[in-house]
């Protein structure tokens, strides 16, 4: 939890600068965005995106109605 107290998660990360941003401001997660908008992100982008918070912030799978194959393909490729 960030120093507030509160729990903060900061979703549809797109850019390694706004990965790097979430974790300089403290984000307790941050998250990707898998479902229909425009800041969708593949599963393997994600995985890159994510590589410098790993063991520092959780990293999140955002989605919306996902079938079974793309889901697949996150626990695989990404590994929320």
């Amino acid at each position: 939890m960030s120093a507030s107290g509160a729990f903060v998660k900061i979703c549809g990360l797109t850019t390694a600068d706004a990965v790097a941003a979430a974790l300089a401001a403290g984000a307790d997660a941050i998250g990707f965005v898998f479902a229909e908008s425009v800041r969708r992100v593949e599963p393997r982008q994600a995985r890159e995106l994510a590589a410098p918070a790993r063991g520092r912030t959780r990293c999140v799978a955002v989605t919306k109605h996902p079938d079974a194959t793309l889901l697949a393909r996150i626990a695989s490729e990404f590994e929320p």
